[in-house]
């Protein structure tokens, strides 16, 4: 369990009586704190983040070598292991914290000592191998003991073995019980999380969101599950209520990114799980803007695209006006993105039961409330709602009730608004106006127009959820068409994506 600032300047006071040298200081750090040694050296100098990288500038600056300039998000990351520190910086961090590489977690020791000789650093060997076992070095590695309470008695009692009265405490006497001090000080009050912590994981999860719109999903899918995992394991130390709600917070997003991501990638069933996940978290946190944008997302990336792979059109699309129902109700009279977003997704489930009057009302309430939002809630991100998402939602909704004029306006005014890297969602609109094409009666263009859309695109970025968005087209073909040779050359594409 990671503790905070006040646990580091604890061992910092217990070593200042005590005479530990600064190796020892960060050992300690290391074992109680459960930190990286990088951190643990900063921890052990008594530095915050930000006076630590102006005083690494001054180091680089002194030796003649360019100043990195990281600030505090930038020596965090690296302290966090979310950057690998490049080579060129190991010699001004160890000038700077006075020690050495494999002191700070940069490889290790391999120069051999004397015969039994115990290294200077022993937590860094990792738990449990920090000396011999029964010997008070073991009060070091919180998690063996904590495992084995007999265990945990047998060190405590041969740590304050052999005191004589009057003598005072020996330093280890005094750190087991600085210990079960700490452990019961962590049960009845948690540990605050430093709030560059949180600051790092906003930036992640926000970093994730412009992700979505332009990264291949097969590779952020594994991205989103390392940073997810990561985060779980934040959730599940013992967090103050303030901190609990932040981390459901980041988790509702994160879940329901996954969620998308899974569906793009064509496992609607896995992507309906990571948005039940998704609500739950946010339902935990609490916050209804969050609760809204969530429901939103789960009914037109977790329902309503399970009727392209055999689920019953009619009850599903029920579903997704349930759930956008519900994300109105949330975000009524709150100036959030998904408060249009859930009536533009109405209008889609809505289109779905052939409702034309009910599309266009519910098109028409989508733009009444995007009017009303400010540029923050517009942004190019998953979490908000641009202009151009909304036109998408608005083509698919008019194309699928066959009002293809109002349906290719909205083509019209959303595809220049979308960056160069943004393939997805363009693409999804071209292949709405193959569609309008070939509801208008031009089959042979429409087909043509499917083929070639899928085609442009480079390999790694034909998700399958493209492939079923074609295959709408093909489905939308009238009887008569069924067997002219767009249409057969149509099927034949589409059958070589399985």
């Amino acid at each position: 369990m990671a503790h905070g600032r006040a646990c580091a300047a604890r061992i910092r006071e217990l070593a200042q009586r005590a005479g530990w040298p600064l190796v020892r200081t960060a050992a300690e750090i290391v074992a109680c704190c459960q930190v990286t040694p990088l951190r643990a050296w900063r921890l052990a100098h008594g530095w915050p983040l930000e006076e630590a990288a102006d005083r690494l500038d001054e180091v680089c600056a002194r030796i003649g070598l360019r100043q990195p300039h990281l600030g505090k998000a930038g020596l965090s990351c690296y302290e966090l292991g979310k950057h690998p520190v490049p080579m060129w910086l190991l010699d001004p961090l160890c000038r700077l914290y006075q020690t050495r590489p494999d002191w700070l977690g940069f490889g290790g020791d391999y120069s051999g000592g004397e015969p039994g000789e115990r290294p200077l650093f022993p937590v860094l060997a990792g738990p449990g191998k920090g000396g011999e076992k029964g010997s008070t070095g073991d009060l070091l590695n919180r998690t063996d003991h904590q495992e084995d309470p007999m265990r945990r008695r047998e060190l405590l009692r041969t740590a304050l073995a052999g005191l004589a009265l009057g003598s005072g405490l020996t330093p280890q006497a005094a750190h087991a019980l600085e210990l079960l001090r700490q452990d019961a000080e962590h049960t009845v009050r948690p540990p605050a999380l430093e709030p560059t912590t949180l600051d790092e994981w906003e930036h992640i999860v926000e970093a994730h969101g412009y992700a979505l719109k332009t990264a291949p999903p097969l590779s952020l899918l594994g991205e989103l599950a390392a940073d997810f995992a990561e985060l779980q394991a934040l959730a599940q130390r013992g967090l103050r209520l303030h901190d609990r709600k932040h981390v459901y917070y980041l988790s509702a997003q994160l879940a329901a990114l996954m969620g998308v991501t899974l569906l793009n990638l064509g496992e609607p069933r896995d992507a309906w799980r990571w948005f039940n996940t998704a609500q739950a978290a946010a339902e935990e946190n609490g916050d209804r803007a969050l609760r809204g944008w969530v429901l939103t997302r789960k009914a037109i990336s977790g329902a309503l695209p399970r009727i392209r792979y055999g689920a019953d059109p009619v009850q599903t699309a029920r579903l997704a006006l349930r759930l956008t129902e519900q994300a109105q109700a949330l975000t009524r009279n709150i100036p959030c993105a998904a408060h249009p977003m859930a009536h533009a997704v109405e209008a889609s489930a809505r289109s779905w039961l052939g409702d034309r009057p009910g599309v266009s009302a519910a098109i028409n309430r989508a733009r009444d409330a995007f009017a009303r939002l400010d540029a923050e809630e517009t942004r190019a991100s998953s979490f908000c709602f641009p202009e151009q998402q909304m036109r998408s939602y608005f083509s698919g909704s008019l194309t699928r009730v066959g009002l293809t004029r109002e349906a290719y306006r909205e083509q019209q005014a959303a595809l220049p608004l979308y960056s160069p890297n943004e393939t997805l969602e363009p693409t999804l609109i071209r292949l709405h106006q193959a569609e309008c094409l070939v509801r208008d009666g031009d089959v042979t263009e429409g087909c043509r127009s499917t083929v070639r859309v899928i085609l442009d695109l480079p390999e790694e970025r034909r998700a399958p959820i493209l492939w079923s968005y074609a295959r709408e087209v093909a489905r939308s073909l009238p009887k008569e068409a069924q067997h002219t040779p767009a249409a057969r050359d149509l099927r034949e594409f589409l059958a070589s994506s399985n």
